[in-house]
């Protein structure tokens, strides 16, 4: 399965952040995809953005 280019990665790996992508919207039913970066160790503040972009704009439930 191809998952893309992985140039879409460099910016989270050269700063050592996280990274979150979340296939939020659609395009012709492709899915599009809404990336999210996160400072440095802060990793559980990272999901939680995630979650509430997700939920409150987007009505997902995970």
């Amino acid at each position: 399965m191809d998952h893309g280019s992985a140039i879409f990665n460099e910016t989270s790996s050269v700063l050592d952040a996280s990274a979150m992508n979340l296939p939020l919207l659609a395009v012709d039913v492709a899915p599009l995809g809404v990336q999210l970066l996160g400072r440095w160790q802060r990793d559980k503040r990272l999901a939680a953005i995630a979650r509430w972009l997700a939920e409150v704009h987007f009505g997902s439930r995970s």
